[in-house]
């Protein structure tokens, strides 16, 4: 008993010295493999390997017990930071004018639709008209709008741009850059799909 002990507290300094989030999969094959090595190398058959697998189990468990309370914590405090973020926000946004309120929500919208751009290499010109374009387009929103008019919005602004400031040669790599993107999201979304509805 006295031995078992022995190996659970020198695999429980093992386990924790490692980082509280593993990777997982070829990680945790890895791990497993670690301990085979060990008791491979120091020689252990028998009762004495059965003990040594037995605290090597146990001493994983506190350790995934360790992260998965860990990770409900760090998810609790996420939400309470949006939250108080989200306060601060509105409180903020509270004490602007409309003109204030309006001119905020435009520099976000160009901040936004700049950065879709990027790939497409605007000159100082093209910006001061993109920033132009985003400014109208949040005026004519009002003070509160909801998703699907800042939806409206943001397809009205890129519409604009494509027409009025993009050359032929950006429209066309802002296309290809765009189809690149939405590939990359059907991919990310696939595997979800994929997944088994639990019961």
């Amino acid at each position: 008993m006295a031995r078992r002990v022995g190996w659970l507290v020198i695999l429980l300094a093992v386990l924790l010295a490692a980082p509280a989030a593993r990777a997982r999969g070829a990680a945790k094959k890895a791990k497993a493999d670690e301990f085979t090595k060990m008791a491979d190398a120091l020689g252990l058959d028998g009762d004495a390997r059965a003990e040594f697998e037995e605290a090597v189990d146990a001493a994983k468990a506190k350790v995934k017990d360790a992260d998965d309370a860990l990770a409900a914590e760090i998810k609790l405090r996420q939400a309470e930071r949006r939250k108080l973020k989200n306060e601060v926000r509105a409180a903020v946004l509270a004490g602007l004018t409309p003109e204030q309120k309006k001119k905020w929500a435009g520099h976000q919208l160009s901040k936004r639709v700049l950065r879709l751009y990027r790939t497409v290499d605007l000159t100082d010109e093209q910006t001061a008209k993109v920033r132009g374009i985003c400014l109208k387009a949040a005026a004519e929103l009002g003070d509160d709008p909801g998703r699907a008019a800042k939806g409206a919005a943001t397809r009205k602004v890129h519409r604009a741009i494509t027409e009025t400031v993009l050359t032929k040669e950006q429209q066309k790599a802002f296309a290809e850059q765009m189809a690149k993107w939405r590939e990359a999201a059907k991919k990310r979304a696939k595997p979800a799909a994929d997944k088994p509805k639990a019961e």
